[in-house]
């Protein structure tokens, strides 16, 4: 690329100041904001004072910008410095805390969607399984005895209601028979709900062990690792790598706020990469601004999705907006 150095003298006086605005090597305008919001800074060359006062009337400061040579573009236009980013990356994490048997992936490698990424050692999720699975005979076990007592105690009361019409018949013994049956029948449903609750915690086991096996939520390349072989999890950091998904490449813009309602949502627009053009549409335009800037960030999502593929996030790019209605 080409660059260009200009100089900008402002003048500062009591009375009147003035600035003399920027321009590229072609001669077009461009404007200091863009420079500094192009991401190129500012360095002070020199000040001085006039010598011929006895009080300074002006006050001359060089401020010197490096432009790039901007691609032509029509009237009402303007380049603006953008860069690639993943709306889809982020830290892989596991669900469950333990020590790391095995992590098969490196830094940049690639990963498709449910590769293992890494294993978990499972040998004590394991005891606790057998110890659930246990538990649950146990409550089956139960189960049966308290169907067994409530089926007794049914035949106790028939029996209670058969002697109704006899001199033998006492009410105390069918009323004690009648409470029987109903503390068997809940005796019941308390056994078949504790079969309920350790059929869960079985589960909640060997959720466990599943989880200890963990996979790539989606495709992408493994940016960093954050833990190693033999490294012991916890609840508190369960992060294991970075992943970044190289299928949701899109470009985004800070673009000045007096711009923005020039934008509309889906317009086609042009991107700049190692000189070749390529075209994108505006995704999404944020809902926040830079307070120091005064930008916003807009996304924009390419229209061939391999132009991004050979480049990093990160890589700038020359984006082309529209800084007028057509």
């Amino acid at each position: 690329m080409n660059n260009k150095i200009a100089i900008l003298k402002i003048l500062e006086n009591p009375k009147k100041g003035c600035e003399k605005p920027l321009s590229d090597q072609r001669g077009s305008p461009v404007s200091r904001q863009t420079a500094i919001a192009a991401g190129y800074k500012i360095y002070a060359a020199s000040s001085g004072l006039s010598s011929s006062a006895k009080r300074p009337l002006a006050l001359v400061i060089s401020l010197l910008f490096v432009l790039p040579t901007f691609p032509s573009f029509a009237k009402g236009q303007e380049a603006i410095a953008g860069r690639i980013v993943a709306w889809r990356s982020g830290k892989v994490s596991t669900q469950v805390p333990g020590l790391i048997k095995e992590l098969r992936v490196r830094v940049g490698d690639k990963v498709k969607k449910g590769d293992i990424i890494a294993r978990f050692d499972t040998s004590q999720l394991a005891l606790d399984e057998a110890l659930e699975k246990g538990a649950l005979a146990a409550a089956r076990a139960k189960v049966n005895i308290a169907i067994a007592q409530r089926n007794l105690q049914q035949n106790i009361l028939i029996r209670q209601k058969r002697l109704k019409r006899t001199k033998v018949f006492l009410i105390s013994r069918y009323d004690a028979a009648v409470l029987n049956v109903a503390i068997a029948k809940a005796g019941v449903s308390a056994a078949r709900a504790e079969v309920a609750t350790k059929q869960a915690s079985l589960k909640r086991k060997q959720l466990d062990i599943a989880l200890s096996t963990v996979k790539a939520p989606y495709s992408g390349i493994v940016k960093k690792l954050l833990t190693q072989k033999g490294a012991f999890v916890i609840p508190e950091d369960p992060h294991l790598i970075e992943l970044v998904d190289t299928n949701s490449l899109e470009i985004e813009v800070d673009i000045p706020v007096r711009y923005i309602h020039f934008m509309k949502h889906g317009e086609k627009v042009s991107f700049r990469l190692d000189g070749q053009s390529y075209a994108a549409r505006l995704r999404a335009v944020l809902p926040t601004v830079n307070l120091r800037s005064q930008t916003r960030a807009v996304r924009f999502t390419p229209l061939d999705i391999s132009s991004l593929k050979l480049h990093a996030v990160g890589q700038n790019t020359d984006v082309i907006i529209p800084k007028s209605h057509k």
